[in-house]
């Protein structure tokens, strides 16, 4: 593997850099993709784990639920404050603030739906 990465620093890069950022840019896709299958199904077996064992008479797994979940939700809030904050501060961010705010409806879409 070392090689290959020493070896494609002396590869012409007429043909070679837009095939490896095609390349890449599809391996990303699909990385971040299984991130976010494997960050729900977590959270799935967490919550299923977690209200089970409140069914069984723990009340302290159903405050750990209601207290992650509004340590999460305050988490997403400040994060979207900071993205308007840093990232869309100016007029000229219509790109920027369009996204965030898309990003941010279908946040709420999705909490109301579940």
């Amino acid at each position: 593997i070392i090689g290959i990465c020493i070896g494609a620093f002396f590869i012409p890069s007429q043909g070679f850099a837009p095939a490896i950022m095609v390349i890449g840019s599809i391996c990303g896709f699909i990385f971040i993709l299984l991130q976010l299958i494997l960050l729900v199904d977590f959270a799935h077996s967490w919550n299923e784990s977690w209200v089970g064992k409140g069914k069984d008479g723990s009340k302290i797994h159903y405050f750990g639920l209601i207290f992650f979940t509004a340590t999460f939700y305050i988490l997403s809030i400040v994060a979207i404050v900071l993205l308007y904050v840093y990232y869309a501060s100016k007029a000229t961010c219509g790109l920027n603030i369009f996204f965030i705010t898309i990003n941010l409806v279908l946040c709420i879409i999705v909490s109301v739906v579940s």
